[in-house]
């Protein structure tokens, strides 16, 4: 109980501090953005936000059920050691760092929502894969879809709430993602998993963690669809008059062009 006290009173200071630091000035002498209040209603208020704020709280779900829980499945149903825990994590991690150097080139080459898409759904099936484990070593090779998955969705989600975030919010939008993902997500892992877990079983409690996930995985996916289209779909309707408009001038000047040299 101490250390729960301990880290609530570590928390209040933080937020303290937080709030009390003076804004700072850019080199260019504009005041930087600081995370306020006021502006989370309005960020939410816009789907294309809230939307994203409910995929990073399913990327903060799926972790968290695995990180809380497959090593109690792995103890339990096939008695696993803690070498084998232990070469689990270090392997992934490895993965992490590969996976964090190559974020770059390829999120400039598939662009941040397919990134996040992709990486989700690698994470959710990495809970399911769970429930299939017979042997110790199974959980090692399973384990490694995170540091595939993990480091690279992390950094997606990062570029794309800087993208998505108005000028002078961009403090507020990762504040928005951060409460999503390590707040309300891995929040809900703990509790809604340990439930699942005391009265349904391991094998249950991932399967059902799977589902959720990926539902949020099709109905994000079916947003960007739609929205991407609209939006291709506008650029297009605006080239189109663009042209029209310029072609207009063109044959405008022409016409001049002629009149002049007709009555010189």
């Amino acid at each position: 109980m101490p250390i729960f006290q301990l880290s609530g009173l570590m928390c209040f200071m933080l937020s303290i501090t937080v709030k009390c630091t003076p804004e700072r000035k850019g080199e260019n002498g504009q005041v930087q953005d600081k995370f306020r209040f006021s502006n989370v209603k309005t960020l939410l208020s816009d789907m294309r936000i809230l939307m994203f704020f409910i995929l990073a709280t399913a990327v903060g779900f799926s972790l968290g059920v695995g990180e809380n829980y497959a090593f109690v499945l792995a103890v339990e149903k096939v008695g696993a050691s803690g070498t084998i825990l232990g070469l689990s994590i270090g392997l992934s991690s490895i993965l992490d760092v590969i996976m964090y150097l190559a974020s770059t080139k390829l999120l400039k080459k598939f662009g941040t929502n397919r990134v996040m898409i992709v990486g989700l759904q690698v994470l959710s099936t990495k809970l399911l894969l769970y429930t299939f484990c017979t042997e110790a070593w199974n959980f090692i090779l399973v384990e490694q879809m995170r540091g595939l998955s993990w480091g690279i969705t992390w950094t997606a989600v990062c570029n794309h709430a800087i993208k998505l975030a108005p000028p002078g919010m961009n403090a507020t939008m990762m504040g928005i993602v951060s409460m999503g993902a390590w707040g309300v997500g891995y929040g809900l892992a703990s509790l809604v998993g340990g439930i699942l877990y005391d009265n349904l079983g391991g094998d249950t409690m991932f399967r059902i963690s799977f589902l959720a996930s990926t539902t949020v995985v099709v109905f994000y996916s079916v947003f960007v669809f739609c929205t991407e289209g609209k939006r291709e779909n506008k650029i297009l309707q605006f080239t189109t008059e663009d042209v029209k408009m310029i072609q207009t001038t063109e044959n405008g000047e022409d016409k001049t062009r002629d009149d002049l040299n007709n009555n010189a």
